[in-house]
């Protein structure tokens, strides 16, 4: 089964313009963020890229929290929490590839 993530924090990491270049279907590398102080269940988002000849990775921002539901007021929700979970089952340097969906604002598209 697959899930669909928003993909947020462009505008911090001065990622737009990267990510309107990139192609529908480029793999994104997901891992978690287990100190952000502003999100439990932060999930940083990257991309691959080469310099120098080395191949690097680049955040790009980070999987959407979603917004809670029936609260008027926009606050932010934990439809990242069971990805967390999962990669939080995976140990300390887990990583997984997420792909990036066509449209935007950015999606990443999940294998769950």
């Amino acid at each position: 089964m697959k899930a669909i993530y928003s993909l947020v924090g462009l505008k911090f990491f001065d990622a737009e313009p990267i990510m309107r270049e990139l192609e529908p279907g480029t793999t994104l590398i997901l891992r978690r963020e287990r100190a952000n102080q502003h999100d439990v269940n932060a999930i940083a988002v990257y991309i691959s890229a080469r310099s120098s000849g080395e191949e690097i990775a680049i955040q790009v921002g980070y999987v959407g929290r979603g917004r809670k539901p029936d609260v008027p007021k926009y606050e932010p929700g934990d439809e990242n929490a069971p990805l967390a979970a999962r990669l939080n089952a995976m140990g300390d340097d887990a990583q997984l590839e997420g792909t990036l969906v066509a449209g935007w604002p950015p999606k990443i598209e999940v294998e769950e």
